[in-house]
């Protein structure tokens, strides 16, 4: 596993789409889980290589939310999967 080390500000800046070193690819959307909310979203930097980038946050939608940035990127490629699952039958 490829990681790139960058700052907290750095990774505020890609989930703000206001960060010229990285162009965004997908948009992270957040993803309940209760207490807390996860949200990865991919960047493409200069060279072509792909990342992403971390948040987590915590709070409420009627009060403040407390957000904390990974400082790292993970370098990750687009691969199609397989997956099997049970369905109901119709």
């Amino acid at each position: 596993m490829t990681t790139r080390k960058i700052t907290e500000e750095e990774v505020k800046a890609i989930f703000d789409e206001d960060y010229s070193d990285y162009e965004i690819v997908e948009v992270g959307v957040w993803i309940d889980e209760g207490k807390y909310q996860n949200a990865t979203t991919i960047v493409k930097d200069k060279e072509g290589l792909f990342w992403a980038a971390y948040a987590t946050k915590s709070g409420s939608y009627f009060s403040d939310y407390e957000y904390q940035y990974e400082e790292e990127l993970t370098q990750v490629e687009k691969k199609e999967v397989l997956v099997t699952q049970w369905l109901v039958v119709e």
